[in-house]
């Protein structure tokens, strides 16, 4: 069976059950994205623990995939800083290329956010020199990652 929704829908996954972020993301997504979540079951928060995670991500992600899906977010920070920027990288681009949906994790949309608020503030909350430097460093840091 598969599920849409007229403005898209995410395979969501999550690495814990642990309430609220989850219903943090719900609130904040335009009227019309639908999530599809899925939950790994990460408990210790160790470094041994972060780095089997990737392994339990593409088991969900190639779960999700086999849904009417339009993009696939791998949540939770830590799995991916220990593979550092460009492994991220790597690892999104092999997955949507293999599963044949976009996958995205938590830091690159976070980067990506970072960029629209400063641009979106520039000469308002901040200034326009202030802005332009924090874009160029962010930028440069999405230039690296590639």
């Amino acid at each position: 069976m598969s599920f849409s929704s007229y403005r898209g829908t995410v395979g969501l996954i999550r690495p814990t059950m642990r309430p609220g972020v989850f219903e943090d993301l719900i609130r904040m997504t335009p009227e019309g994205i639908c999530f599809i979540p899925v939950f790994n079951d990460v408990r210790r928060g160790d470094v041994d623990e972060f780095k089997s995670a990737p392994a339990l991500y593409r088991a969900k992600a190639e779960e999700v995939a086999k849904q009417d899906i339009d993009l696939i977010f791998l949540s939770g920070a830590p799995p991916w800083m220990l593979l550092g920027p460009r492994g991220e990288q790597k690892l999104m681009r092999d997955w949507s290329r293999d599963l044949g949906v976009p996958v995205v994790t938590s830091a690159v949309n976070q980067l990506e956010a970072f960029i629209s608020e400063v641009t979106a503030q520039s000469g308002k909350s901040i200034s326009q020199a202030a802005a332009g430097l924090l874009i160029t460093d962010a930028q440069a840091v999405s230039a690296g990652l590639g």
